[in-house]
């Protein structure tokens, strides 16, 4: 029979810390500012607006396809660790 062992609780993480860690918000981060930098090129050079919203759209879906592929490579590896 397993006796129960107490251990000392360790101080909770820093939460700035494990988002400057986090690949998930840096991903975010990026299409943010890709999708900022697109903006603000169509309003101030509006003949290309159309093609900027074209450009905005179509990066939508890989910037999410890439965060959602990460979370689940982190929730497998959570999975796998937690079998052990």
């Amino acid at each position: 029979m397993k006796t129960a062992t107490t251990e000392p609780l360790s101080p909770p993480p820093n939460p700035f810390a494990l988002l400057a860690r986090s690949r998930k918000f840096w991903v975010a981060i990026g299409n943010t500012f890709v999708t900022l930098l697109l903006y603000f090129s169509g309003i101030y050079w509006p003949a290309h607006a159309e093609e900027v919203k074209f450009v905005i759209a179509a990066l939508q879906l890989p910037f999410g396809i890439l965060i959602i592929t990460i979370t689940a490579e982190d929730v497998m590896k959570t999975y796998a660790e937690s079998k052990e």
